[in-house]
């Protein structure tokens, strides 16, 4: 009997001595992998935090031409002689806004909704240097285009003051509802809520972030409520960052 046990004794160190070494590496390679994702996550929100910063240096630069040099513009139109043809003019403010890198879009988060996020933000990205362009391209063929009408004396003085007068006056509201309003706006909370979204995975660790959000990892009494929750796992995630990301938003505007 004693010789038995002896033998499975023998076995089961001999067993456990070969497995140490496998053991040991799967357990270091487990930390190495886990440390690997958990910089490439703080990569990202460095990232994104820059970009943030950036985008709201540039909404600040549009609100200062819209509420001093677009006013100004306006004022001096409206102030200058009623028979003097109006060739006053403003400069648009030189920035730029860099594009975010693809190299984002390359690391995988081993979060569906994140990475989905961090997509958005990239093509939104690598969009709005071509509005900034646009909107610096229509203001300048606005200017010029009163310019030559009023070197030409195509109308009298007093028309082409109230056409050039129109056109500023429209040219301010479409960057003010269009650009600052929709377009930064839109960008800023997209960016914020890949951010807040970071930076949670970051808190928790993947292992929680799956047992709260991913479907796979909880247990369902059948097959319908798990594909009900799948369905629904997306608006979940937004509604669970929604009160954050409005919270981060409004200090923005602040």
């Amino acid at each position: 009997m004693f010789g038995i046990i002896y033998k499975w004794q023998t076995l089961v160190g001999a067993a456990i001595g070969a497995m140490s070494p496998f053991l040991l590496w799967w357990t270091a390679e487990k930390i190495r992998r886990g440390e690997d994702h958990r910089k490439k996550l703080y990569f990202i929100e460095k990232l994104l935090v820059d970009q943030i910063n950036n985008v709201l240096d540039a909404k600040k630069t549009i609100r200062r031409f819209v509420n001093i040099q677009l006013k100004e513009l306006i004022c001096h139109i409206q102030e200058n002689h009623p028979n003097a043809f109006s060739i006053d003019y403003a400069f648009f403010p030189s920035f730029s806004i860099i594009p975010l890198s693809d190299e984002i879009h390359k690391i995988n988060t081993n979060s569906v909704y994140i990475d989905n996020k961090l997509g958005k933000s990239c093509l939104l990205s690598k969009d709005f240097p071509y509005i900034i362009e646009g909107a610096r391209e229509q203001f300048f063929q606005t200017i010029q285009l009163n310019r030559d009408m009023a070197l030409k004396k195509i109308n009298p003085p007093e028309i082409q003051k109230a056409s050039y007068l129109h056109n500023i006056k429209e040219y301010k509201l479409m960057i003010e509802k269009d650009l600052l309003n929709n377009n930064f706006s839109i960008y800023l909370k997209v960016l914020v809520e890949a951010l807040e979204a970071i930076k949670e995975l970051r808190k928790v660790n993947l292992r929680k972030w799956r047992l709260k959000f991913d479907p796979k990892y909880r247990f369902f009494k059948n097959k319908k409520q798990y594909i009900e929750a799948k369905k629904n796992s997306y608006e979940k995630i937004e509604k669970y960052f929604e009160k954050i990301v409005k919270e981060r938003l409004r200090e923005i505007k602040k």
